[in-house]
């Protein structure tokens, strides 16, 4: 077998013919073609940093990321606008139903959806021991109307005759008394009778004397009437008798929780039965959808380039589906920046139309001021 080397075969043949060829030369003129083509390269680079930069337009159309959604938002009416986020609020906002008092639910006549009417009773809570405390109340109030009116009436004859029946009985045993305390003295003196016995006599005299005082005050009192200080005390009594029974008595129509405004039920949080305290969740969401509320914020920096008028024109568009668009009707602004520094406006639209829902983000497209955005060009002109 013949053994043959390839190389030198190979450097002595050339792509045209098999010529012999200078490999060093080719190698040489290879490498000098990379490098004009690296400087090349590095001269168009250093041209285009050195070129100024575009013009940055003051108010960009909206940014958006496939073909498609820019053909869908092409549609936006304005030349010129000022880009929001908008989220779909009753005309209301929403109102918190609460109870002024804590206690067991009775009955919940109201359910989510529901249309009702201001008045309308939403829930119940039981009311039953207030009842009963109204009911011990009024008794106590009754019990002290019948005295003051006794007191104001004077005592009557009979009542003047018993009166006067028990004195003339005291004032007999007084005596009584006060004739054997003497008797016993006279013994005492004689040491017929022992110091004791003439305490204890002693001490019923002064009882007796001490009774008779009283019932003297008691009918010289029944004869003259009340005072004036104890018939003030009496009124005085009455009307807190009566402000006990008011208090009470709002207390239990404060159990009945009726609507506050004309609108539908949105969330019920209490069933019957449960225990409620008011300072826990709100009992019941409810609010006015018709017509329903957009709240859209735009950023502080772009505030200046809107006039909130009920001339303002604004677009509403469905973040899912751009082809629903539909144009909003100026309501208000928000004085001051809320809070994330963004101004505040509330539009107006017709839900009836448009298939949205409570609490859903909406794309906002306001138009721009053309006086704002004139006195804005003019103050860069000078």
């Amino acid at each position: 077998m013949i053994n043959i080397d390839p190389i030198p075969i190979l450097r002595n043949l050339s792509i045209t013919g098999g010529y012999p060829v200078d490999w060093k030369k080719w190698i040489f003129v290879l490498g000098l073609s990379a490098q004009a083509v690296i400087v090349f390269m590095m001269i168009v680079l250093l041209k285009e940093l050195r070129q100024e930069p575009e013009e940055i337009d003051l108010y960009p159309e909206v940014s958006v990321k496939t073909e498609e959604v820019v053909k869908e938002r092409a549609s936006v009416p304005f030349s010129r606008y000022v880009e929001g986020s908008g989220k779909v609020i009753p005309s209301s906002e929403y109102v918190k139903i609460s109870a002024p008092i804590q206690g067991t639910i009775e009955d919940v006549f109201v359910n989510v959806g529901q249309k009702v009417s201001a008045g309308d009773l939403l829930f119940k809570i039981d009311d039953s021991l207030l009842i009963c405390q109204l009911q011990e109340k009024k008794s106590e109030m009754q019990t002290t109307l019948a005295k003051l009116e006794i007191m104001q009436q004077g005592a009557n004859t009979f009542d003047l005759v018993l009166k006067q029946k028990e004195i003339e009985q005291v004032k007999k045993a007084h005596e009584i008394h006060q004739k054997e305390h003497e008797i016993l003295l006279g013994l005492y003196e004689k040491n017929a009778i022992s110091n004791s016995e003439l305490f204890q006599k002693a001490s019923l005299v002064n009882n007796t004397n001490a009774h008779l005082e009283k019932i003297l005050v008691e009918f010289e009192k029944m004869k003259s009437g009340p005072s004036d200080q104890e018939q003030k005390l009496g009124k005085a009594l009455i009307e807190e008798r009566l402000a006990n029974c008011r208090t009470i008595e709002k207390q239990i129509e404060d159990c009945k929780i009726k609507a506050p405004i004309d609108g539908r039920i949105f969330a019920v949080n209490i069933h019957p039965g449960e225990f409620y305290n008011s300072s826990q969740t709100a009992a019941i969401y409810m609010g006015s959808d018709d017509p329903l509320h957009l709240k859209v914020y735009i950023d502080k920096k772009d505030a200046w380039m809107v006039n909130p008028s009920p001339k303002m024109r604004a677009v509403a568009l469905h973040k899912a589906n751009p082809k629903i668009q539909f144009l909003l009707e100026y309501v208000g602004v928000n004085p001051c920046f809320a809070e994330g520094e963004y101004l505040e406006l509330i539009f107006s639209f017709d839900k009836q139309k448009n298939p949205v829902y409570l609490d859903e983000t909406l794309d906002v497209y306001i138009e721009a001021s053309e006086k704002a955005l004139l006195d804005y060009q003019f103050s860069h002109m000078r």
